[in-house]
This record gives structure tokens, C-alpha cells and sequence, in this order.
């Protein structure tokens, strides 16, 4: 799901990209953080939309997933991850890695809205 509206809003707010995004890769992980706010998802779209990166998924907490915010999330490259169970999610991603030869995979490791001493 592409959102137009959201291109080009980082840099008049006065953003900038210092080089060139390897866009050229079949397969990669980006990684951003640290991930301390919800505010990081918004900034993530503006950038993907900048960068023209439509089909990179992102993996995203599964209660997040909620009629009718699931569909929207899930259209725009979301996967739920329950975060409390393991269920082999390494092995999964290493699955779609080998089964997609054009797999890309956003992640956000999740930093803390606490201070910690």
C-alpha cells in the first residue's frame, strides 16, 4: 500500500538523506532504532515512501492487529509477531528468505520509554 501524501514530508521538515540507499539488493534486513516511540512507525513510512520502499515487510506486535487497523497494516507490509511466545520466528524469516528471492525484512528492535539507570 503506497501513501503518496506522506513522500517528501521529512525533508520539508528539514530532513535529509546523506547517501544513496543500495536499492539495487534483492534481500536485506533494514534495521532503524532505536524503536523508544509509536511516533518511529510514522517516520518509518515517511522514509519508505521517500525511498520507494513499497515491498519491504515489516515485523510489528500482534495486538496491534485489531479490526479493522489489521487489514491496514497487513496491506502495508505488516506480519504479527506475538512477542510472548516462541515460536521459531528466526526460522521463519530465514523461510521467507529462502523461498523469496526477493524478500525484504524491516525491523525496529524496541528500546525503552522508561529511564533506566
Amino acid at each position: 500500500m503506497k501513501l503518496p501524501f506522506l513522500k517528501g514530508l521529512l525533508k520539508r521538515r528539514g530532513w535529509e538523506y546523506r547517501d544513496p540507499f543500495p536499492a539495487h539488493l534483492n534481500q536485506y534486513v533494514l534495521i532503524a532504532g532505536p524503536h523508544t516511540s509509536w511516533r518511529d512507525f510514522f517516520l518509518a513510512l515517511c522514509i519508505r515512501e521517500d525511498l520507494g520502499l513499497h515491498d519491504l515487510k515489516i515485523l510489528a506486535k500482534h495486538s496491534l492487529f485489531w479490526w479493522p487497523l489489521g487489514g491496514v497494516l497487513r496491506g502495508m507490509g505488516c506480519i504479527p509477531v506475538d512477542r510472548t511466545s516462541t515460536h521459531g520466528l528466526v526460522d521463519q524469516m530465514a523461510k521467507h528468505f529462502n523461498q523469496d528471492a526477493s524478500f525484504k525484512l524491516g525491523l525496529a528492535p524496541e528500546g525503552t520509554r522508561r529511564q533506566v539507570s
